[in-house]
């Protein structure tokens, strides 16, 4: 220990486990962890399926490449864990006692015991994991496991650090370009945790759906420690210099503060959670086992001209308003919503009020260019005695109505209403707003994913009042370019007058479109009826109790109940399956509850 850290050395296993070579591949992971374990390592991970390869069948896992509890094929394992007070982590096929099929992850604890976690997401051969995210003690902090795709949302990681996890163990499976150090950066970001990944590499063939054959290639799958600061501290996959590729055993150390491991994570975007406000996590629209069915009453979905403009604002409001005006006039454009810059009217602390000045000319601007909604934010003076000013939204619509909307989360714990994450209707979309500082909250980009929104739009500033000092604005944009994976356009423009626009293809990035002061103003088509269709998890009723608490997960499902159901897609006995423990299907739209 030193500096009020303990140094805690980490191996990863970059390996390529055979197809179907259940000896061979045990026989490597042996051998690596031996050499791991020599060299000092108080952790170990391997890739998911370490034991099996990818491509592998439920018939297969049923007739040998499956293991069952106890899992005595680990054992060589789990006496090198034990001999060198050390942890060890692999992905594997598991045969449940149910006889149902599991994707999941073992760790091998030193004093012989082990902790299995099981996959939620699902493939051919596997069903959804029915295991509580939990956290094993070790000298170095609460250790959690995450396998994967599972990383991909913000929920699972996120219950794993309501778990009071310090250190993610995450075995992957995961090739292909899809901004895995990006996702895994954010992750640690939102919770403060250290984020240890293990992949993998070679050239599969799945021969699963004759007469087709695919070929895989995960030489571009990227192992990764990074620490609960979002710094990557190692990065590795294979590149063409490497060849002849081989089995490469990666090492790293992070430096764990000692006060995380005696005590609680008090990260701001933690602590100040506010978990009422995110009940329609609990609803099942757009979850796979559900048909992925959207949410009722969405406007018709067309394409929405989406304007962000980039400028530096100024004390001198009518200043603001002719670079506004400017920026318009000069490029001769129409569009459905406008995104300014934070305190893109004026920054001084006062209600906006649609009929007086300065923000009529406002108002008055968008019913002239005929625009459905802008978006900014201001400063407004405090809700509760003694406390600070605030940065909140400004909504004007169409028709002139302007909204403001103040933070969901409070550092100050003082405010007397609450609010939920807000959204707009437009002719041709479903629009959601953010300030910057509520979406280091990750559970409130997935509420508006799960209230519809086509489009999130972010005015971005971290003012001392609100921002966690160590967090910076880079990672703030960096948060929101992650909200793509909860199916959402994103527009975004920092108080730095530089931002982006995400074209959401369905579920990727099709395109990033950046904007700065050199651009002034740039409009870009975004089509809502490609992001109707949305990949969000399902949950069990524990899943629930983590992320909103035992009083507030009830809430939602008496709320629930008093909502109509979908019809023809479940009742309050659901004909879809649904694994055992998951909660009745539940749909609770809190709707538009805005605070002006």
């Amino acid at each position: 220990m030193s500096n009020g850290t303990i140094n805690v050395s980490i191996a990863l296993l970059h390996m390529y486990p055979a197809l179907g070579d259940i000896q061979s591949n045990l026989s490597v992971l042996q051998s690596m962890t031996t050499q791991a374990l020599q060299g000092g390592a108080k952790f170990v991970i391997a890739p998911e399926l370490a034991t099996t390869g990818y491509s592998i069948t439920a018939d297969q896992v049923q007739n040998g490449l499956g293991f069952q509890s106890p899992f005595s094929e680990f054992d060589p394992l789990s006496q090198l864990a034990q001999q060198y007070d050390a942890y060890v982590a692999l992905g594997f096929a598991e045969i449940g006692a149910n006889g149902n099929l599991y994707n999941s992850a073992i760790l091998l604890k030193p004093d012989g015991s082990y902790y299995v976690q099981r996959k939620r997401g699902v493939a051919l051969w596997n069903v959804m994991g029915d295991t509580p995210f939990d956290t094993v003690d070790t000298p170095y902090g609460k250790v959690g496991l995450v396998i994967c795709s599972d990383t991909y949302l913000m929920d699972c990681p996120r219950i794993l650090t309501l778990k009071e996890a310090d250190i993610v163990l995450a075995p992957a499976n995961w090739w292909g370009q899809a901004q895995q150090l990006n996702i895994w950066t954010t992750r640690t970001l939102e919770n403060s945790v250290f984020f240890l990944v293990a992949n993998r590499w070679g050239v599969e063939v799945d021969d699963r759906f004759p007469p087709n054959e695919y070929i895989y290639n995960m030489n571009d799958a990227p192992s990764a420690i990074v620490d609960m600061s979002g710094n990557v501290l190692l990065s590795f996959m294979m590149n063409e210099t490497q060849k002849p590729y081989q089995n490469k055993l990666l090492t790293g150390s992070i430096d764990v503060p000692s006060d995380r491991v005696s005590s609680d994570n008090t990260v701001w975007s933690l602590i100040n959670r506010v978990p009422r406000a995110y009940v329609s996590l609990a609803n099942t629209y757009y979850v796979r086992d559900a048909g992925n069915q959207p949410i009722p009453g969405l406007p018709t979905a067309g394409i929405v001209q989406t304007c962000v403009m980039a400028y530096t604002p100024v004390a001198d409001s009518s200043q603001n308003m002719r670079s506004i005006n400017g920026l318009w006039n000069a490029q001769s454009v129409t569009s459905d919503i406008v995104l300014l810059p934070p305190n893109g009217l004026t920054s001084t602390a006062a209600i906006p009020d649609a009929q007086s000045a300065p923000w009529n000319t406002l108002v008055q601007f968008v019913q002239t260019q005929q625009i459905q909604l802008l978006v900014t934010s201001t400063v407004v003076p405090p809700e509760a005695p003694q406390t600070d000013n605030q940065q909140a939204l400004v909504v004007i619509e169409g028709d002139g109505t302007l909204t403001t909307i103040r933070p969901v989360s409070d550092p100050t714990n003082a405010l007397p209403n609450l609010r939920w994450p807000a959204f707009f209707d437009i002719n041709q979309a479903r629009i959601g707003v953010v300030l910057g500082s509520d979406d280091f909250f990750p559970e409130m980009g997935l509420s508006l994913a799960k209230n519809g929104i086509d489009v999130l739009v972010a005015p971005v500033i971290l003012p001392p009042s609100l921002a966690d000092p160590s967090v910076s604005l880079n990672n703030n944009i960096s948060l929101l370019q992650t909200r793509n994976n909860d199916v959402v356009h994103l527009a975004v423009m920092s108080n730095s007058a530089t931002g982006f626009v995400i074209v959401n293809g369905g579920g990727y990035i099709e395109s990033n479109v950046s904007i700065d002061a050199a651009d002034g103003m740039k409009v870009v088509a975004l089509d809502a009826s490609l992001v109707r269709t949305k990949f969000l998890n399902s949950y069990y009723t524990f899943d629930l109790q983590t992320l909103l608490g035992e009083e507030d997960a009830q809430t939602a499902v008496a709320e629930a109940k008093r909502l109509p159901l979908l019809e023809g897609i479940v009742s309050d006995e659901p004909q879809h399956a649904l694994p055992p423990g998951l909660s009745h299907p539940i749909y609770y739209t809190p709707g538009n509850r805005i605070l002006t």
